[in-house]
């Protein structure tokens, strides 16, 4: 494993942490409002470490496994869904889409 993969590993291990303490947080809120405040940090770190397991997948260096991930899955909507099932699958369309375009660009450039 070389030294990016290795930060990335670290990256999402961290933003998998603070997901979970921000998550953990809102529930021993009493006021609505840091209620509030706690998910939606935790709703972005959570979206941060399903970007940084599309680049590794899940993989026992991770530190935490999709299971530990579940939990959360009722916060999160529309394609994170997909990309938590799928992490690997996820950014493919979006290279290929980037890659015709820019073809086609060059394309009608040339005409």
């Amino acid at each position: 494993m070389n030294s990016r993969n290795k930060n990335i590993i670290k990256s999402t291990y961290s933003y998998f942490i603070i997901a979970k303490s921000f998550y953990e947080y809102s529930f021993n809120s009493s006021k609505q409002l840091l209620k509030d405040y706690f998910l939606f940090w935790s709703i972005f770190y959570l979206k941060e470490t399903l970007r940084c397991i599309q680049i590794t997948g899940y993989k026992k260096e991770l530190g935490f496994s999709k299971s530990d991930l579940a939990r959360f899955y009722s916060l999160l909507k529309g394609k994170y869904k997909f990309c938590f099932h799928f992490p690997r699958i996820y950014g493919f369309p979006k290279k290929v889409r980037i890659f015709f375009s820019s073809k086609f660009k060059k394309i009608l450039k040339i005409s």
